[in-house]
């Protein structure tokens, strides 16, 4: 039996992926068809058994083999979208704030400039990406605050005053300079 993996939380699968998902659907669908599920088998599952090739309704708590160790239930299914966000999130700032490395910024400028104060202790290979929220960097300013080093070299803050190339302002710190592009 091969099992049809939803990549976002929710999605209901197609007709077409539900018949996908058992080698035996006919068997699958009679042993459906004719078991009642009502409050009363609270706990049952259907289960397919590898030894004979069939699906079956079976107890969580008696029938099935030690391999399981988990009920799914909606706080298990959260638990598997809890961590890391998605590496194409952004955090959103509207204010001046300390950016972190491995951190994407989407700097909203409407209510005036913003400073993004760089981290003091970067190491190589240490990377920020910025881009613009619903106000252009023309309009009002992104500065990007040194910290003690040097940006591009130079001893200055960066004051962002175009909307990036591509909507994106990477800074990289080389191990000596944060270089942007």
């Amino acid at each position: 039996m091969t099992i049809t993996k939803r990549l976002v939380k929710g999605s209901a699968l197609s007709h077409i992926e539900l018949d996908g998902n058992f080698t035996d659907y006919e068997t699958f669908k009679a042993l459906f068809d004719t078991t009642t599920f009502t409050t009363g088998n609270n706990g049952l599952v259907l289960y397919w058994n590898d030894s004979n090739s069939a699906v079956e309704v079976k107890s969580l708590t008696t029938e099935i083999d030690v391999r399981i160790t988990a009920v799914v239930d909606k706080s298990f299914v959260n638990a598997l979208f809890a961590g890391d966000p998605a590496s194409n999130s952004f955090s959103v700032q509207t204010a001046d704030f300390n950016a972190g490395v491995a951190t994407r910024y989407l700097v909203d400028t409407t209510s005036g400039q913003v400073t993004a104060t760089l981290p003091a202790s970067p190491n190589s290979g240490d990377t920020i990406e910025f881009t613009y929220g619903a106000t252009s960097f023309a309009t009002n300013n992104l500065i990007l605050g040194r910290n003690g080093n040097t940006i591009d070299g130079a001893t200055s803050n960066l004051t962002v005053s175009s909307n990036p190339t591509g909507g994106v302002l990477t800074a990289i710190y080389d191990g000596t300079t944060w270089r942007t592009r």
